[in-house]
Formats: C-alpha cells, sequence, structure tokens
C-alpha cells in the first residue's frame, strides 16, 4: 500500500513539474506561411501586409515598407502591440519567431531582426528582440546584440520575462 501510494505521489509530482516546464514553438514568418491581407491604397510605401498564425490564439502581424518591416502581436482579442524594432536603419526579419511557452500560454516572444549597413545590400548586425506577453498586454523588454551566446541570452531574458519592464527605445 505505501509503495503504491508513493509511486502515485512520484506520478502526480512529475505530471505538475512537466506541466509548468517551458518549451519553444516557433512561427515561420514568410509570405509561404503568412496570410497576406489587403494594401491600403493610403499607404504607398507598403508592399506587403501579412498575419501568421502564432501560439494560443495570438497573431504575428507583419507589414513591409521602404525596407523595413513592422511586427505586431495580435492578442487573441484582436489588441495589436507593437513588438517590433524602432530602428532608423533598414532592416528586415529574420525567417522565425520563437514563443517561450508555459502550460500552453505563450509568455515571450523572441525575433531577430536583420540590420542593413548604408548602402542597404549587406547585413551589418542581426539582433534578437525579445518582448513579454501578458493577459492584458505584450511589450518589448530587451534587445540581445549579435554574439555566440546570442539565443541562450535572448532565452534566459524572455524566460524571465514577467519580472522585466518594458523598453521604449529598441
Amino acid at each position: 500500500m505505501t509503495k503504491t501510494v508513493s509511486i502515485i505521489f512520484v506520478l502526480l509530482l512529475s505530471c505538475i513539474f512537466v506541466s509548468g516546464q517551458i518549451k519553444s514553438v516557433y512561427t515561420t514568418l514568410d509570405q509561404k506561411h503568412c496570410k497576406s491581407l489587403p494594401l491600403d491604397p493610403k499607404e504607398h510605401e507598403v508592399d506587403y501586409k501579412g498575419i501568421c498564425t502564432g501560439v494560443g490564439g495570438y497573431k504575428l502581424k507583419i507589414a513591409n515598407f521602404d525596407l523595413h518591416h513592422i511586427l505586431d502581436l495580435v492578442a487573441p482579442g484582436g489588441t495589436e502591440f507593437n513588438v517590433g524594432i524602432d530602428s532608423a536603419s533598414y532592416n528586415f526579419l529574420g525567417t522565425k519567431a520563437e514563443w517561450r511557452v508555459r502550460s500552453g500560454k505563450p509568455f515571450a516572444l523572441i525575433v531577430r531582426y536583420n540590420l542593413l549597413g548604408e548602402n542597404a545590400n549587406k547585413v551589418s548586425e542581426s539582433v534578437l528582440i525579445v518582448s513579454k506577453i501578458t493577459a492584458k498586454s505584450a511589450c518589448v523588454i530587451g534587445r540581445i546584440e549579435g554574439s555566440k551566446t546570442q539565443n541562450v541570452q535572448a532565452r534566459e531574458l524572455a524566460d524571465t520575462a514577467g519580472a522585466k519592464p518594458c523598453i521604449s527605445d529598441n
């Protein structure tokens, strides 16, 4: 009897531990995997708008204009939050977004931005933008500069996102 109770207890603890683990889920950000949205004729510079399926009812909305990419997180209720880079330099998104997920709910997002040099024909820098996602909002909490440990640093920041303040200039 004691052995049976011990086994059940260990199994229950294992289920609790596994359900609270953090995992990564990826969204592909290219035009093949995202739904194109109609362009507004008033926005002459915009050459593409698309919406990509995310995690937990969230979506990512992309707009391309004049060698710049704008990225918004669309919450399940339709509210949009800017989770992209504010940069004067030319830039484009990486091919995937990484959602950090706990118990099936996203709590952070990591996206790569490739910054182009002055003549806009060569990537001069690659940065990861980390955003936190809460029940009522989303915002950028950090920018990780290129390095050998860039991905690890971004995940570490993302995994503590709830305790981080929003930054205004990323």
